[in-house]
């Protein structure tokens, strides 16, 4: 399965750290070029379809954004599933041998996400009906952590997703991409109800938008994950651009 590992071109360095930190893995990663939301205006992402007019999303947000939908529609033109990473993520070294074991035991698959931001919760289905929520700790995980994690061996199970934030790495159908588009695009400032937070609050990033759709479509989460990511709010080209 083709992979693309989203990175801006004004951070090289975060790719070399990727790569760097994944080496165990034996993946051939690829670098894809990311929208550089900085240098997107407003007019330019609503004339895309990006976003709606008068809605309120930072520039980092929406450059991310456009970076997914970008390898969405390459997904649906090459008609085969595509592997996406962001470049602050740690993949496990099993990556390789999880994977096919994982989507073998899925009898049908839009959008299957291998990790998820861990300073929030993971709401699976465990059975019908039955869900779970999935608090982490360390929140943030630190350098030392995911070197530990990217050797962890524990065996990983597909589940019914309901609610995650992050895109740290997930593999996509061409009919997971397509629902995708239609149903994230053009971005609004729409309600989304997290219902093992009991909360409700307009969409304001990317991840916002992705919350709303899970439950529409065949969304799974693994767990334990075989992605994690840094997510380094401070850093963050998504959150302060």
């Amino acid at each position: 399965m083709e992979n693309f590992v989203i990175n801006l071109a004004r951070e090289p360095q975060k790719f070399e750290n990727f790569l760097k930190l994944n080496s165990g893995s034996k993946i051939d990663f690829r670098r894809y070029d990311a929208c550089d939301g900085a240098a997107l205006g407003e007019a330019e992402a609503v004339k895309m379809k990006i976003v709606m007019p008068g809605t309120k999303f930072t520039h980092g947000s929406i450059g991310c954004a456009v970076s997914h939908f970008r390898l969405w529609q390459q997904c649906i033109e090459k008609r085969d599933p595509i592997l996406v990473f962001e470049d602050d993520a740690a993949v496990r070294n099993d990556f390789n041998e999880a994977l096919p074991k994982l989507l073998a035991g899925l009898e049908r698959w839009d959008y299957v996400t291998f990790g998820y931001n861990t300073d929030s919760i993971l709401d699976i289905e465990i059975a019908n009906g039955i869900n779970s929520a999935v608090a982490f700790s360390p929140q943030y995980p630190d350098d030392k952590s995911l070197k530990d994690f990217v050797r962890s061996t524990k065996q990983p199970s597909a589940y019914r997703l309901n609610n995650c934030f992050g895109t740290c790495g997930y593999a996509i159908s061409p009919e997971g991409a397509k629902r995708l588009s239609k149903l994230c695009f053009p971005m609004n400032n729409r309600t989304i109800t997290i219902a093992a937070l009991n909360r409700s609050f307009p969409a304001f990033n990317f991840d916002c938008i992705l919350n709303d759709v899970y439950r529409k479509m065949d969304a799974y989460a693994v767990f334990p994950p075989l992605v994690v990511p840094k997510n380094d709010r401070k850093v963050s080209t998504t959150i302060n651009a």
